[in-house]
């Protein structure tokens, strides 16, 4: 039931012809709506790029800083290192450990030795710590007058009450040696 006077040729074309209107309106909504959203994110677009450049500025500033920062823990580490390296040069010209160590292990006797440490604190002062176990409170005793009868400036140190005991006797000696 078709109440149009116009002949279907016609009536064809035309509802092509609205069709393609049809098509050009939604192509039209469609550009303005990308329009409006790129007009929208323009301001956004514009206030990252100035972030951008206030934080790389920050950056850079913060990197000649942290240079200047670096170079100078550097050199400090490099002056401590120098400073450790010249007390280190002048305890190895001579062979004091070696002779200090060989010196005392000679000595030892009956008695079993357990930890040795050897210090040198100051340019002509060397301290050895001796722990060990003597057998009798006779060797522990002999012991410690052979290290008195070492030769040069040597005290001995041996707390009494490491004599309480008669036999397996825990004892630590400090041994004091003054250089010349």
């Amino acid at each position: 039931m078709n109440y149009t006077f116009l002949p279907n040729s016609e009536k064809g074309s035309l509802i092509r012809e609205y069709r393609i209107r049809a098509l050009i309106i939604f192509i039209f909504f469609v550009s303005v709506s990308i329009v409006v959203g790129i007009a929208s994110l323009f301001p956004a677009y514009i206030y990252s790029s100035i972030e951008e450049r206030i934080h790389l500025r920050q950056v850079a500033d913060l990197q000649k800083t942290s240079d200047d920062t670096t170079v100078t823990a550097i050199q400090k580490q490099l002056s401590a290192s120098s400073v450790l390296l010249n007390t280190v040069s002048s305890n190895i010209n001579s062979d004091i450990y070696s002779k200090a160590v060989s010196s005392i292990v000679a000595l030892r006797g009956n008695i079993v030795l357990t930890s040795f440490a050897l210090e040198h604190p100051s340019a002509n002062t060397v301290t050895a710590v001796i722990s060990g176990i003597a057998g009798t409170r006779n060797d522990l005793l002999a012991f410690k007058a052979r290290l008195q009868n070492l030769p040069g400036k040597i005290s001995v140190d041996l707390p009494l009450s490491t004599l309480a005991q008669d036999s397996k006797i825990s004892f630590s000696i400090q041994i004091n040696e003054v250089l010349q």
